[in-house]
């Protein structure tokens, strides 16, 4: 991530506003979204624009379109995804993880499509998700844009008003959204695994000792 933020540092010229709007673009996808956190990113445009080699108000223009950009080609990936699952067997495994993932998100549809931004696994899981359960588009892109929007907007003007603080602060976020959730999230697909194993080993010992 240090180096990726570098690379970006070390662009000059109008190049750096693609740059930054591609990088916006990927923090909403696969793989790239799921490990890489966009708060340092953002606080570097900040900077940027406070020691004037970018403008403010351009990057502000460059970045939220592509906050949109990203969910949105995230939801159609997962209409794409819908749709070859339904080719498929019921009894295939992505078929019920993704099945399984449209019930866990259907009670919090409004807080996920707003806030998942703030979370890297999340942001690339949940608009294939709402993609894949055929919510509303618009509906889905107004909540998403106006998560987007703020989290864009505090990290970077936050960057350009008090440099040094938030540079390290997003830093410390990045790392502990990824150091932090997906260990968790591993420990309870395998806490999950466990308790399915145990259960099938206790419907198995009755069959066997009746015969």
């Amino acid at each position: 991530m240090t180096a990726l933020t570098q690379a970006v540092d070390g662009l000059h010229g109008s190049v750096i506003y693609p740059a930054f709007a591609l990088l916006t673009v990927l923090l909403f996808l696969l793989p790239v979204g799921v490990v890489v956190p966009g708060e340092p990113f953002f606080v570097l445009a900040g900077v940027m624009a406070a020691s004037g080699r970018i403008s403010l108000p351009l990057i502000l223009v460059v970045l939220l379109p592509s906050a949109v950009l990203g969910p949105y080609l995230g939801y159609r990936a997962g209409r794409g995804l819908d749709a070859r699952l339904q080719r498929t067997g019921p009894t295939s495994t992505l078929r019920k993880l993704v099945a399984k993932g449209e019930r866990a998100l259907q009670a919090h549809r409004i807080l996920a499509s707003t806030c998942c931004c703030w979370v890297p696994p999340l942001r690339t899981t949940v608009p294939m998700l709402i993609g894949a359960a055929r919510q509303p588009l618009r509906s889905y892109l107004a909540l998403s844009a106006a998560g987007t929007s703020v989290w864009i907007a505090l990290f970077v003007l936050g960057g350009y008003f008090a440099r040094s603080f938030f540079e390290a602060a997003a830093t410390g976020v990045g790392i502990v959204l990824v150091g932090v959730l997906v260990p968790v999230a591993v420990v309870r697909m395998v806490r999950r695994r466990l308790q399915r194993t145990r259960a099938t080993g206790q419907v198995r010992q009755p069959s066997s000792e009746g015969l």
